[in-house]
């Protein structure tokens, strides 16, 4: 055997060793990667199943609390929509003062569709009904019978408005019966009673009875803002932002705040000394957030808001922030060619503020 051949056959066989080996670590590394793989998922697994349990003890906690809420909310809504329906009521007439019911049966059409009036079905001061046969698409009962009206109580009723119905016009629209023939609708119509607006009669007089007995001015004490003293309103801080100041008040139990004009319910809004507050949360939902832009940007701020997330707004909540979030801004900052600006609102203190405890679930 030549010197060459049986040194190659040694040099090959040393190599096949060492491939060997190598495979051998490359293998036990693998094992003991897909273990720390396994222990990982299973902490994983671990933590997420514990993160699950604590979610759903939290929802019910929460549910356990928020049930007999909801339940007292749906009883005091009920209780007063006596009174809101009075005012309703009472807001409608002023809305429909003045006008007068009409009924333009040259505008009642069926664009492509026969069309037969039949005459009235009802009328009053608010309403007028009127009936039809209106052809439609259908290949066996190829005729509709429809009322047809105005009305100017479609604030207050649950109008009925067929969008099937082929009679375009009125804000009452209502397809009653499909049949074969207009001889069977028109034998029909003749028994129809006034059960066909039953749902309006009530209403009805419930309205008139309603503007009868009282007037807006019965109500007035909930449709205009409270006046409240200021010692029952009292001021606790004002925060001055960029562009507005805004100054905070409690009262039964809610911060109320200026800056707004009046719109919506008048019930949100109080006014003390003359100047107009509209309610805006329970000091227990105003928050601290902050944010900002320090990668792209060269910003960063903290709010004063209503807000599920942040610190809980307390002066010495409030003092820490500011603390901490200059030193996080001063420690950015050494590094940059461009500082960040920093822009907190400011807060004056006017007052205490209550003493509670955020909710604990």
């Amino acid at each position: 055997m030549l010197p060459k051949v049986k040194e190659y056959i040694q040099k090959r066989k040393q190599i096949r060793t060492l491939d060997a080996k190598k495979n051998i670590v490359e293998e036990a590394a693998s094992r003991l990667k897909d273990e720390i793989k396994d222990r990982e998922l299973d902490k994983i697994s671990e933590v997420q199943s514990q993160a699950a349990s604590e979610r759903s003890t939290v929802n019910e906690h929460a549910h356990d609390i928020i049930a007999p809420l909801i339940e007292n909310v749906e009883r005091l809504t009920l209780e007063i929509a006596d009174v809101e329906q009075k005012i309703k009521h009472l807001k409608y007439r002023e809305k429909i003062a003045g006008k007068t019911v009409q009924f333009d049966d040259s505008k009642a059409i069926a664009h492509r569709y026969e069309l037969k009036p039949l005459g009235l079905l009802y009328e009053d001061e608010f309403t007028i009904i009127k009936l039809f046969i209106v052809g439609n698409d259908r290949p066996k009962n190829k005729y509709t019978l429809s009322m047809v009206g105005n009305t100017l109580l479609d604030g207050l009723i649950k109008v009925p408005y067929d969008y099937g119905c082929n009679v375009d016009y009125g804000n009452i629209r209502r397809s009653i019966l499909s049949r074969p023939t207009v001889e069977e609708l028109q034998r029909y119509a003749q028994n129809l009673r006034h059960h066909e607006i039953s749902y309006y009669a009530d209403v009805k007089e419930q309205y008139l009875q309603t503007v009868a007995d009282y007037t807006l001015e019965d109500f007035k004490a909930v449709l205009e803002p409270q006046h409240v003293n200021e010692f029952y309103a009292p001021l606790l801080f004002t925060i001055h932002g960029l562009g507005d100041t805004l100054d905070y008040r409690l009262y039964d139990g809610f911060y109320y705040r200026s800056g707004s004009d009046l719109q919506g319910d008048p019930f949100d809004y109080i006014k003390v000394n003359d100047i107009l507050y509209k309610r805006y949360c329970r000091p227990e939902q105003l928050r601290i957030t902050q944010t900002g832009n320090t990668m792209f940007g060269d910003w960063w701020s903290l709010y004063i808001t209503k807000d599920s997330h942040g610190e809980l707004f307390t002066r010495e909540n409030w003092d820490k922030t500011l603390v901490d979030t200059n030193d996080y801004v001063r420690e950015r900052n050494i590094d940059r060619r461009t500082p960040i600006n920093f822009t907190p609102p400011r807060v004056e203190w006017k007052g205490s503020l209550p003493v509670f405890e955020d909710i604990k679930l």
